[in-house]
Order: C-alpha cells, then sequence, then structure tokens
C-alpha cells in the first residue's frame, strides 16, 4: 500500500498545506519522513504549529480534492480526511 505525507503549517493564524506527491512504500518510510520534517520546520519556524499525516492514496485524493475545491486546511489535530466534514 502507498502513503502519501500530508503536512499542515500555521504560523499565527495564517495556515498552508503542503504534500509529496510521490508515494512512500510503507507507512514506516512515511512516518520516518514525517518525522524529519517536522523536526526541520519546527526548527526553521520556531514559533510555528502544525501536524503531519501519512495518508492512503484514498484519503489522499479526498483530501486533495477537498483543498483543491477551496478548505482551508487548519489544524485540527484529527484525521485530515474529517475535512470532507466541513465543506458538507
Amino acid at each position: 500500500m502507498n502513503y502519501f505525507l500530508v503536512i499542515i503549517m500555521c504560523i499565527g493564524m495564517d495556515c498552508s498545506t503542503a504534500w509529496n506527491p510521490e508515494p512512500f512504500k510503507t507507512l514506516f518510510e512515511c512516518e520516518i519522513s514525517s518525522k524529519e520534517v517536522v523536526r526541520d520546520l519546527s526548527t526553521t519556524f520556531p514559533d510555528s504549529d502544525g501536524e503531519s499525516y501519512c495518508l492512503t492514496k484514498l484519503e489522499f485524493e479526498k483530501w486533495k480534492d477537498a483543498v483543491d475545491n477551496g478548505v482551508q486546511p487548519q489544524l485540527q489535530k484529527r484525521h485530515p480526511s474529517n475535512i470532507l466534514e466541513q465543506i458538507t
């Protein structure tokens, strides 16, 4: 199964998102990369807050469709596939 790394980062009230379009082959690889990215971002932007997720292909596609349709990701301390609840 493939996993996609998604990052949501906020500085103050300004949130943005980034993702790796190339999937990882295992959840473990995605989680290791996630920890490295979080560490680097925390060092570079110490006043920021964020979340990282490793999503399956279906979760990633639903999440990306929501973002592409104007849903602004926010820190929610929950799985980003739930972002679809904000639309309905």
